[in-house]
């Protein structure tokens, strides 16, 4: 749990810290109706969609690799809760992000 309950702080921070801007960004566009305020706003909405899914992502890692693992009960099903997890998130991480920036989608 040493490493486990920072990590989960850490997550914690950045999603009060998401939600507390994305607050802040309506209050402040909620009257702007021009074209460049409606792309701006599809830009950050896609910005918290991204960091909500990575969010949740790694908290998922985090008591699969930390909390689940502990209830393995032979080597395979050790390997799956905490390599293969940790991989697999790692990799949705990259997905996630080319899913919602269109300027890294440009790029490939």
């Amino acid at each position: 749990y040493g490493d486990f309950i920072p990590n989960s702080i850490n997550v914690a921070i950045v999603a009060i810290l998401d939600i507390s801007s994305i607050a802040r960004l309506h209050c402040m566009t909620v009257n702007h109706t021009d074209k460049i305020s409606v792309e701006r706003r599809r830009a950050q909405k896609n910005l918290v969609y991204q960091a909500a899914l990575q969010g949740i992502c790694f908290i998922t890692e985090l008591v699969t690799y930390f909390i689940l693992s502990g209830f393995a009960r032979n080597k395979w099903e050790l390997f799956l809760l905490a390599s293969v997890s940790w991989c697999g998130v790692n990799g949705m991480d990259g997905l996630i992000v080319l899913v919602f920036n269109r300027d890294f989608r440009r790029k490939l």
